[in-house]
């Protein structure tokens, strides 16, 4: 080791000087924030003390039959929606009833058997 042995001087630190023009927090006028705030008033200030019946646990709501197997089964509840679906969507019959236009004029003789 090569070395005079000499230690350097460590003195205090200087505290950080803050420029002039630093402003903390939004502009408007200084005389609101005055006033030093404590620790817990600044932790709990938007937050309401406790008070028993926040710790209550709340009921747990019923749910129907039918949401509840929605909740258990959402791939079987998705297969049967999309089936059913699309077999209404496609069907001869059902569009036939409730959808087409009826036919003007006497049937046609293969419809009569």
């Amino acid at each position: 080791m090569s070395g005079s042995g000499v230690k350097p001087k460590i003195g205090q630190q200087q505290p950080f000087q803050v420029p002039d023009s630093y402003r903390s927090g939004p502009p408007g006028h200084g005389a609101a924030s005055t006033r030093t705030h404590t620790l817990k008033e600044t932790l709990y200030a938007n937050q309401s003390q406790p008070t028993p019946a926040s710790y209550q646990v709340k009921k747990p709501q019923k749910i129907g039959r039918v949401k509840l197997w929605i909740r258990r089964n959402p791939n079987k509840f998705q297969a049967l929606a999309i089936t059913t679906g699309l077999g209404l969507f496609f069907s001869k019959p059902i569009y036939d009833i409730f959808i087409a236009e009826p036919k003007v004029g006497p049937r046609p003789k293969d419809e009569l058997r």
